[in-house]
């Protein structure tokens, strides 16, 4: 899986325990480009089992920013939890407010 895990759309690769013990995390321009990845995938690893897929359609945040429906960074959500509250980051941080800008 190696291969994978050099592909531009590969966000994570990991082993992890278990019956299934490869997590892959990618981000794609379509849902159907899951398809083609897929296959691409089985033709070089021929032995492999897809046990399980997720597609999230839009993502609402990436790195304190909030996103509009076309992907662009429209307000910053401050990530001051651990700066200001405990290690643990549960108290003391305001997670909700929005800044415009």
């Amino acid at each position: 899986m190696s291969t994978q895990a050099d592909k531009p759309e590969t966000r994570l690769c990991s082993s992890v325990t278990g019956a299934d013990n490869l997590l892959l995390s990618v981000w794609l321009r379509s849902p159907g480009d899951c398809v083609a990845l897929e296959e691409r995938i089985l033709h070089r690893h021929p032995g492999l089992r897809i046990s399980e897929r997720s597609i999230t359609l839009h993502t609402a945040k990436r790195m304190g920013r909030l996103l509009d429906r076309d992907g662009r960074a429209r307000a910053h959500v401050p990530m001051t939890a651990a700066a200001e509250g405990e290690a643990d980051g549960t108290t003391g941080a305001p997670l909700g407010t929005v800044n415009q800008g």
